[in-house]
């Protein structure tokens, strides 16, 4: 993802500033990563109960939107 969009980076302030070799050591980057690999491990497990998982997933939309600052737009990931 940094590599084919390396302004995504800009998006967190812990990771502005490291080079690529740095980021590969990050305990920021490796703890995020795992978060966000779990949250789409644990869709994946719920896809056949969409009554649990509609509500998360509108739940985490939403605290995404509050924020002030998104991390990540759509069209940070897609081309339109």
């Amino acid at each position: 993802l940094f590599r084919c969009s390396p302004e995504i980076k800009d998006k967190w302030p812990q990771l502005r500033q490291l080079t690529e070799d740095e980021m590969r050591s990050s305990p920021y980057l490796q703890k995020l990563s795992v978060r966000i690999l779990s949250a789409m491990d644990h869709v994946v497990d719920s896809l056949d109960d969409p009554d649990y998982l509609i509500p998360e997933l509108k739940k985490l939309g939403q605290m995404h939107a509050d924020m002030t600052n998104p991390i990540i737009l759509p069209e940070d990931l897609w081309e339109s």
